[in-house]
């Protein structure tokens, strides 16, 4: 996730990346590389716990709020039916889904989807 919001700023684009803390979506501002830094340090202080996975996982309000194009990139270690529904909701308000897991199983509304290899490579299994 850092590589690639790192790779978009190399390229011109700005990105937001969301992440679930205490259980509320915090968004962070990619705009230069002192801020890849310093999520990288937030993410560091992240604890996962499996109370995380019964929760929303797609901040679906915050995104519908934003005018501008509306895609993401969904990185998951674990792709199950709820997810899915999540995905299917949010290509219904107009967000394109592409998912990056090392999980590639019951894969269905993704508009893309890639695995991701223990080298950190990356194949498409879904297009």
């Amino acid at each position: 996730m850092l590589a690639a919001a790192l790779g978009l700023l190399k390229c011109g684009f700005e990105s937001t990346v969301w992440c679930r803390f205490n259980g509320a979506f915090t968004e962070f501002e990619i705009s230069d590389p002192s801020d890849v830094s310093a999520l990288q340090t937030k993410l560091a202080e992240y604890s996962f716990l499996n109370s995380e996975f019964r929760e929303e996982r797609i901040p679906l309000r915050e995104l519908s709020e934003k005018s501008d194009g509306k895609g993401i990139l969904l990185y998951t270690s674990l792709f199950n039916k709820r997810l899915d529904s999540e995905i299917e909701a949010a290509l219904v308000q107009g967000v394109t889904s592409v998912v990056i897991t090392s999980d590639s199983s019951g894969i269905g509304n993704a508009y893309q989807v890639w695995r991701l290899n223990e080298d950190y490579s990356a194949d498409i299994i879904q297009s």
